[in-house]
């Protein structure tokens, strides 16, 4: 009886193991599975806006990409990563021109940046997005947007970084769970003949521990390339 009940506890215990194992591997793979979907939707709302800026309306923060690197510590002086960007759509959607010359509108600035998860070596960090509007030209019937970028678009985008942004009373959460978000311009290699580059951004998004320095951690990272198109 013994011998029996111990072959019996053996049992039990290496089945007990294996259900705790299963449990673990059940949620590292359900964690895994939201934060794929949140890298993705992220790097598709960042992607389909920027595409209507300008190249010369954008501006980028934070260090050179090194995967797994945490997304970095901004720009300096505490400046979340991320990228600022003039845009000619409104919040409809709508696109506003110069009937005359059919000049652009630029109507909102626009900014998606990143804060870490505030304990170190978290990997629930997040994605912001923040507006502010262009100020409309004075004595314009129409009243939204601004055709100045010499004097009012640019300058504003130069003078405010993404921790402008980040102090606005409203932004909104575009991705939950993210461990780093670079932003930085596409550099062509000249090793396979590309010559001329259209003015692009590479944005990279990461979620999990590229480390691997838990039992049982995932790691996903997409990067995608965007081209501003907007004049």
């Amino acid at each position: 009886m013994m011998v029996s009940l111990a072959i019996i506890g053996v049992v039990m215990a290496g089945a007990y193991q294996l259900f705790i194992e299963g449990m673990q591997l059940f949620r590292v793979n359900q964690a895994a599975g939201d934060a794929q979907i949140a890298v993705t939707k992220a790097s598709g709302v960042i992607t389909t806006e920027l595409a209507n800026a300008a190249p010369e309306l954008t501006r980028h923060y934070g260090p050179p990409y090194v995967p797994g690197g945490g997304g970095g510590g901004g720009g300096g002086g505490g400046t979340p990563p991320g990228l600022v960007f003039a845009t000619p759509l409104d919040k409809d959607g709508k696109v506003r021109y110069d009937e005359v010359n059919g000049r652009l509108y630029w109507q909102r600035y626009v900014a998606y940046y990143f804060e870490p998860d505030p304990e170190v070596g978290g990997y629930n960090g997040k994605i912001y997005r923040a507006e502010t509007d262009v100020p409309g030209e004075p004595g314009d019937p129409g009243g939204t947007g601004n055709r100045d970028i010499t004097n009012i678009v640019g300058p504003f985008l130069i003078a405010n970084s993404t921790a402008y942004f980040a102090g606005l009373p409203q932004r909104r959460t575009i991705a939950n769970g993210i461990s780093g978000l670079y932003v930085q311009p596409y550099d062509a290699n000249p090793e396979f003949g590309i010559t001329a580059v259209k003015e692009a951004y590479d944005i990279h998004i990461e979620a999990g521990d590229a480390k691997k320095a838990f039992r049982n951690s995932y790691f996903i990272r997409v990067r995608v390339r965007v081209a501003p198109g907007a004049r």
